[in-house]
């Protein structure tokens, strides 16, 4: 006799409109980037965001 077991998770997905929303000492996703809604530019380098600097030398349009 076979036997499935499926596990749901519920997870809360939070709208993140401001950097200062998350944990600068937390690791992130992906996927959680993804949902980031705010205006700076950022990176995420493994799984720890940092705020991208440029200058007009750089990258028009920073």
């Amino acid at each position: 006799m076979l036997i499935f077991v499926f596990e749901t998770s519920i997870s809360l997905l939070i709208l993140i409109t401001l950097l200062d929303q998350l944990d600068p000492n937390g690791t992130y996703t992906y996927a959680d980037y993804l949902l980031w809604q705010f205006e700076e530019r950022v990176e995420l380098l493994r799984g720890k965001i940092r705020r991208m600097t440029c200058t007009f030398a750089q990258a028009p349009g920073c």
